[in-house]
């Protein structure tokens, strides 16, 4: 058993982290899946027929792909940000979840797919600290109040609004998304 394993400090630390992360990610995933009920513009009852089951990557798509057929490059253009990092924290969460983490030194917990990478170019590994679940729990708390500040400018099966104080409440929302994206990120 590696040594970090006996560290009951530790690894209380880092299970702490680890719940916190999935919980926020569990929200981030139901925010997105009200978010793309709201782009695809239909009632609850027919976008929980449709779109039960979409995972994040197939959500983010979907969106997408409505804006695309919609011409709407800005509202693409809004939720670039939020997506790709909402991209990067499902690679890792889906690493953590499914390789697990086993203990380096002290603190440090390497999460890796080396065991079924069946190339280099394919392998993956990243440190898995307590302090790096708890940052990418606060990106995933951004990125939840960019979807929760557009729920407030929108109406589910109204499709996104296009008034002009829908607009600036839109600007609004994404200027403290990012600026708390970007203390979260230092």
């Amino acid at each position: 058993m590696p040594a970090a394993y006996d560290d009951v400090a530790t690894l209380s630390e880092y299970w702490r982290a680890l719940g916190r992360f999935v919980h926020e990610f569990a929200l981030t995933e139901a925010y997105l899946q009200e978010f793309l009920w709201r782009e695809a513009a239909t009632t609850p009852e027919v976008a929980k027929s449709v779109f039960s089951g979409v995972r994040i990557e197939q959500a983010m798509s979907f969106c997408r792909r409505i804006w695309d057929a919609r011409g709407s490059t800005e509202r693409r253009a809004e939720f670039d940000r939020p997506f790709a990092q909402l991209n990067v924290l499902n690679g890792a969460r889906n690493d953590i979840i499914h390789f697990g983490a086993l203990g380096v030194h002290a603190g440090i917990f390497l999460v890796s797919n080396a065991r079924i990478a069946h190339t280099k170019q394919t392998l993956r590994t990243m440190e898995a600290t307590p302090e790096t679940l708890e940052n990418m729990s606060e990106d995933l708390g951004a990125i939840q109040a960019a979807f929760i500040a557009d729920t407030m400018t929108t109406s589910v099966g109204g499709g996104p609004g296009h008034s002009r104080g829908v607009s600036e409440a839109r600007s609004r929302a994404m200027a403290i998304y990012t600026a708390s994206a970007s203390s979260s990120s230092a």
